[in-house]
C-alpha cells in the first residue's frame, strides 16, 4: 500500500490536471471519501480502462521512485 504523500507526489509528477482531479475524486484524496467508478464515469465520462490506466501510471511511478 502507498502512503497519501507518495500518491500525491506521484500524481503531481505524472498526471495532467484532469487526471489528478479524477484520481483525487476516485481515491478521496482531498475529501477522504472515495467515489465509485460509476459516479466518476457520470461526471468525467471516462471508461473503466481509462481509470485503470491512470491508477496504473501512479502505481508504477511510486514503485519506480521508492
Amino acid at each position: 500500500m502507498f502512503t497519501r504523500e507518495e500518491v500525491i507526489e506521484a500524481m503531481e509528477q505524472c498526471l495532467n490536471e484532469k487526471e489528478k482531479e479524477i484520481l483525487s475524486a476516485r481515491w478521496g484524496i482531498t475529501t477522504g471519501i472515495s467515489i465509485r467508478f460509476e459516479e466518476i464515469n457520470e461526471v468525467y465520462g471516462i471508461t473503466i480502462e481509462q481509470m485503470r490506466d491512470i491508477e496504473r501510471r501512479v502505481s508504477l511511478h511510486i514503485k519506480e521512485y521508492r
